[in-house]
């Protein structure tokens, strides 16, 4: 699989089936640093009449799908299979 190319920090539009990989985040995000998964979709939860934009991942070495904020797309690397 190979990457493609886009500006750090620029999200990149993923539609549900896309195989995307996490970049090196920080020291608090061990779990998902360098990661390589499936993009979900768009997962917005609704709290007190407000929208929290969310999307779901799941990662290939673990058992359920992952809940993300949507700040971190910016973070996601899309991935094309040869």
């Amino acid at each position: 699989m190979e990457s493609a190319q886009k500006p750090f920090g620029e999200e990149t539009p993923m539609k549900p089936g896309d195989l995307f990989q996490f970049c090196y985040i920080n020291g608090h995000t061990r779990d998902i640093n360098n990661k390589l998964g499936i993009y979900l979709g768009e997962r917005h939860l609704k709290c007190n009449s407000q929208v929290i934009p969310n999307f779901a991942v799941q990662l290939f070495d673990e058992s359920t799908e992952r809940l993300c904020d949507a700040g971190l797309k910016r973070w996601m690397i899309p991935l094309e299979a040869k």
